[in-house]
């Protein structure tokens, strides 16, 4: 059975197409498909790798949280993939035609399989098996409607301008997949309302630790995401303790993702970071969301 995942970048191609190579035993092709350029990786699963399309993702309002979890695991190996060769491409073009390159969503990865056998086209045909599994959709609202609480809101809104701006780029930042930037600017509003831009940053949020509870809740997701990260920047995890420890988990992240050594480039900078720096920003996000509409009195 063969494995393909693929995502876009919109508005770009390339010539000649398609360009191939091999990259951690995946064949990836990069080809342009209308407006859009198109990354797309491949291989043949072993039996081990097949056993995660084993199970069925039924699609639910009510199971919307689950169902995001469970594509999740299933295309977490295939993202990370993406990823890697997306910031590799990214990055040649950066260097290589001294201009913007394009920008490839790999937070909206798609996977297929394919059967290679009449068996496997049986497998696929009766359903013992997943064809495959897509990303969840956001919402991406293109139409505002206007109602008169909103100029309500515009005097009190003006004394939180900076905030605004962080928290509107950090969106923006979520969007494109650049977590790294989210998270940089999530954590400045929280430093900013809490910390109030203090050197010992870590010192001054613990004191407000009841209120920040308010905000950032003691979740096993967020838990379980700043430890992997530290883990795997090979740094030592206090989440899994105490709230307190949560919240040195989050500084230590912040601390840590601003210094770089590229002789330990794994150590500080892999794509699975990067994939569990989104879990970690869908917190940071509720809680800033939050503060913000507390701060301007929005109910």
């Amino acid at each position: 059975m063969k494995i393909v995942a693929h995502c876009f970048a919109n508005n770009s191609s390339i010539s000649p197409s398609p360009l191939n190579i091999d990259f951690k035993g995946f064949n990836v092709s990069l080809f342009p498909v209308d407006q859009n350029l198109t990354l797309q990786a491949s291989k043949i699963l072993s039996e081990e790798e097949l056993l995660r399309f084993s199970k069925r993702v039924v699609h639910d309002v009510e199971n919307f949280e689950t169902v995001e979890e469970q594509l999740e695991e299933k295309l977490k190996p295939y993202k990370i993939i993406l990823t890697e060769v997306a910031q590799l491409f990214e990055g040649l073009f950066a260097l290589m035609y001294n201009t913007v390159p394009p920008h490839f969503d790999t937070s909206k990865t798609s996977v297929n399989l394919h059967a290679e056998t009449e068996t496997e086209r049986t497998m696929l045909e009766y359903g013992s098996i997943t064809r495959g599994a897509g990303y969840v959709m956001m919402p991406d609202r293109k139409s505002y409607d206007i109602d008169n609480s909103l100029f309500d809101l515009i005097a009190p809104s003006t004394n939180h301008l900076p905030a605004f701006s962080f928290f509107s780029q950090a969106l923006k930042s979520l969007n494109n997949n650049d977590n790294e930037i989210a998270f940089f600017l999530f954590f400045r509003i929280i430093d900013g309302y809490f910390s109030f831009g203090a050197k010992d940053v870590r010192k001054e949020l613990l004191k407000k630790e009841i209120e920040l509870r308010y905000y950032i809740p003691y979740d096993p997701k967020l838990i379980n995401s700043l430890s992997a990260i530290l883990t795997e920047m090979g740094l030592p995890t206090e989440s899994k303790n105490n709230y307190k420890g949560l919240i040195a988990d989050i500084v230590n992240v912040r601390h840590k993702l601003t210094h770089f050594s590229s002789t330990k480039a794994k150590a500080h900078h892999t794509a699975s970071i990067k994939l569990k720096l989104a879990t970690v920003n869908s917190f940071l996000y509720q809680c800033c969301f939050n503060l913000l509409r507390d701060k301007i009195a929005k109910p």
